[in-house]
């Protein structure tokens, strides 16, 4: 897959807080993010944080679909046996 660098910004030291940055993204698909330096010790490292701008709701909760129907059962479980549908 293709990648295009849409925004470098020039190094600068941080000792400590948030680093805000605002950048639109007006087309659609997966990013990730780059973050890199050095840490006290002047070791590198490189953090990658992945972003998807306009995914629909429902993919983000597709993955957690076996872990709903779980739930769901468990629940309809104990009100059946409140009930004492069953023993």
């Amino acid at each position: 897959m293709p990648s295009n660098t849409l925004l470098t910004i020039p190094s600068r030291t941080y000792e400590f807080g948030t680093i805000t940055q605002v950048l639109r993204i007006a087309e659609l698909g997966e990013y990730r993010l780059y973050l890199s330096g050095k840490d006290r010790n002047q070791t590198d490292f490189m953090l990658e944080i992945p972003i998807t701008v306009g995914m629909p709701w429902y993919e983000g909760v597709a993955q957690f679909w076996p872990m709903f129907v779980l739930m769901v059962a468990a629940i309809l479980y104990q009100a059946f046996r409140k009930l004492r549908l069953l023993k």
